[in-house]
């Protein structure tokens, strides 16, 4: 009777120790503190000039000290802004995700107010459609700010204006958001971001330039 007593209650307490090592292991993507990113887009002078380019970027992302983290990854430039390479890295604050209960309370504030709004400004507008870009608003339940430098080398800059072609430097100073829809381990993004050419030694320098990137982010 003991021994069946006792082999009962070892094997209840390794049950329970199983449960609560898969409790204790369960991810959850409101607790990751890195992730892999692949993005692709558009980059686009944007001070008097034509010229814009393709993008292909790679980030590695790590939370280091409450919402601070580090961003370093590498990116593809292919257009009349110059086909080459450059080494993005910047520091983000990362408030963490929303819920999505607090999400929608948000954007049905939001919508009424809105809709108020419009109405007693004599600018109504219809409340499906109100209601629509408001909700797809409220998907994006991650956010993240982030400023930094993305060194480069060029070639190519410009291939319609009779300018020698010859290798060129470009250190940008970056600044943008990263809006997010965390679908567990992965998250669907928008980038927009500004870029300040510091220093660009192409013979006709893009100084302000606007890039908007979309792709999706594995989280661990």
């Amino acid at each position: 009777m003991k021994k069946a007593l006792i082999i009962t209650l070892l094997l209840t307490a390794g049950f329970v120790a199983r449960g609560q090592e898969q409790v204790q292991f369960r991810f959850n993507p409101e607790y990751s503190i890195q992730d892999i990113r692949l993005e692709v887009g558009s980059l686009k002078s944007i001070n008097g000039g034509s010229g814009d380019a393709y993008l292909l970027r790679g980030y590695y992302t790590r939370q280091f000290w409450k919402q601070l983290a580090y961003r370093v990854g590498g990116q593809l430039s292919l257009g009349d802004l110059g086909d080459g390479v450059g080494f993005p890295c910047s520091l983000a604050i990362r408030p963490g995700v929303v819920s999505w209960k607090q999400s929608i309370a948000t954007a049905t504030e939001i919508t009424v107010y809105n809709s108020v709004w419009l109405e007693l400004n004599g600018t109504p507008e219809s409340f499906g459609r109100n209601v629509f870009w408001t909700f797809l608003l409220s998907l994006f339940r991650r956010t993240e700010y982030h400023v930094g430098l993305t060194p480069g080398v060029f070639t190519n800059l410009y291939p319609d204006r009779d300018v020698p072609s010859r290798t060129y430097f470009r250190l940008t100073a970056d600044a943008g958001i990263v809006l997010s829809i965390p679908i567990w381990r992965l998250c669907l993004n928008v980038s927009p971001t500004y870029h300040f050419a510091l220093i660009n030694t192409a013979t006709d320098p893009a100084r302000h330039l606007f890039s908007i990137t979309g792709g999706v982010s594995y989280l661990f």
